[in-house]
């Protein structure tokens, strides 16, 4: 598997990068997301079809806020988006985990992290990042968070906003899918 700059991950084990340069900068290491979260719009994995997703154990690392460097890590897990978000999940990380598929109940609060779907039954609160997709049952409120990271909500049932029929923010108005 190569990823930015032809830099070969392995499936599994131990590696450590080539060229690296503790600075806080991008770059001469390698980099990922923090228990899953950060900045997605530093990849390309919305593009890619078979994307391989990596869980990594870090022992340090420098944060370059939205992402992290580190010199060498050992690939845990290497799958697709789901086995790897659930991973995480299974490994108790909370919060708004990228690419993150979750769902509730009635009365659910459920949140996911940018490129996220995120559902919820009647009365639930539903919030998802940045090019995320979320539903709702009757009653619910979706929120979107858009590429400025400005929060826009919606009820369910108000505005013809639709139970249970997934939405995500074009222009900063919430659309069917």
């Amino acid at each position: 598997m190569r990823s930015y700059g032809g830099f070969l991950w392995p499936e599994s084990g131990y590696v450590e990068a080539p060229d690296w340069d503790p600075q806080p900068a991008c770059g001469r290491g390698l980099h990922g997301w923090l228990n899953g979260q950060g900045d997605y719009t530093c990849q390309s994995f919305t593009e890619i079809d078979g994307a391989k997703w990596l869980i990594l154990e870090v022992d340090n690392f420098i944060d370059l806020v939205g992402k992290v460097k580190f010199q060498s890590c050992t690939v845990v897990h290497c799958g697709t988006r789901q086995t790897a978000t659930n991973y995480l999940l299974q490994a108790g990380i909370s919060g708004p985990i990228i690419g993150v598929t979750v769902s509730g109940g009635p009365n659910s609060r459920v949140s996911g992290g940018d490129g996220s779907t995120v559902s919820g039954g009647p009365n639930s609160r539903v919030s998802g990042g940045d090019g995320s997709t979320v539903s709702g049952g009757t009653g619910s409120v979706l929120i979107l968070r858009d590429c400025n990271y400005s929060p826009k909500t919606a009820t369910v049932g108000e505005n013809g906003i639709l139970p249970d029929t997934p939405y995500i923010l074009k222009d900063g108005v919430f659309t069917r899918v």
